[in-house]
């Protein structure tokens, strides 16, 4: 809790106002002009309501009464202005007693304005020389800190040139080991290089030959396999018949009993039923009942010429 401050001496405010002070609650404390002028008003409206309502009660008692109740009146009004020049008086020497502890009170302020004024003289006085006295020691501390950065800044940059003169030296060296290795490992990759061509131009060689004799295999093959594949049918026909014989023994030449055989008679194209008989793989004979007359039948046979494996 903030404590009061006295002042001992008389403050002078130069003409200069002294704002934010408080409405006085007690006596002693210092009027405020809000304060001074709510009284001076408070007690101007008192009297302009007595004024007017003074003046109604007059003429309201004029308007309704005779001359001996006026001359009563004006007695009574007289009585009134006695009694009102004594309040008059009253209330001058009250406005007197209110500027004179006005006045007091300006005394008072004025008093303390000097005190405050000398107290901050003072004061600002005291904090100016406290913050020369620390500007002066700031700039010392800059001035001793600047001189330290600035050796700290050249140490700083010769280890850096230092440092770089180790890493320019360390990539020669790492250049040169990279080169030497690089050289070496060329070399014996070259030679692998060679070796491996010449084992892969070997393969090929010989993977060549090998594709040349399988597709020669793959082409016999091809040739067997069509011509076992080739069995397209064939086919012979014989006209027979002579007026004398029944028998009549064909050569086919397929090579083969699986064959088959028809007969059908030439002038009307109708098939008719004779014996045949696969003599051997080459010849077929056909066997009529009754001697059939000069070439009056067609004999047909379908095979498959046989082929050797």
């Amino acid at each position: 809790m903030a404590k009061n401050k006295k002042f001992l001496v008389d403050i002078d405010m130069d003409l200069n106002i002294i704002k934010n002070v408080a409405s006085p609650t007690a006596s002693g404390h210092v009027a405020t002009y809000e304060w001074v002028t709510g009284l001076l008003s408070v007690e101007t409206s008192e009297r302009e309501a007595v004024d007017l309502t003074l003046d109604t009660k007059i003429s309201n008692i004029i308007s309704n009464s005779t001359a001996p109740i006026i001359d009563s009146f004006t007695e009574v009004v007289s009585d009134i202005v006695s009694t009102n020049s004594t309040e008059v008086s009253s209330r001058v020497s009250g406005d007197a007693s209110v500027e004179a502890d006005l006045s007091t009170e300006a005394s008072r302020a004025i008093s303390a304005e000097a005190s405050l004024a000398s107290v901050l003289s003072v004061s600002n006085s005291t904090e100016i020389a406290a913050r020369i006295s620390g500007d002066a020691s700031l700039t010392s501390a800059l001035s001793v800190e600047r001189s330290q950065t600035i050796g700290l800044g050249i140490t700083l940059n010769n280890a850096i040139n230092t440092e770089i003169s180790r890493a320019e030296s360390a990539e020669a060296s790492l250049a040169a080991a990279v080169g030497a290795s690089l050289s070496a490992d060329v070399s014996t990759i070259e030679s692998g290089l060679s070796a491996e061509i010449s084992r892969a131009e070997s393969s090929e060689l010989v993977l060549t030959n090998n594709l040349n004799d399988e597709i020669s295999r793959a082409t016999s093959a091809e040739v067997v396999v069509a011509d076992r594949l080739n069995i397209t049918p064939v086919v012979s026909s014989f006209t027979i018949g002579d007026g004398i014989n029944t028998e009549f023994v064909l050569n086919h030449a397929l090579g083969a009993t699986d064959v088959i055989v028809q007969v059908y008679e030439i002038a009307t194209g109708e098939t008719v039923d004779t014996g045949s008989i696969r003599v051997d793989n080459q010849n077929v004979n056909i066997v009529f009942n009754t001697i059939p007359t000069s070439a009056s039948y067609k004999v047909v046979i379908m095979g498959i010429k046989a082929f050797n494996y």
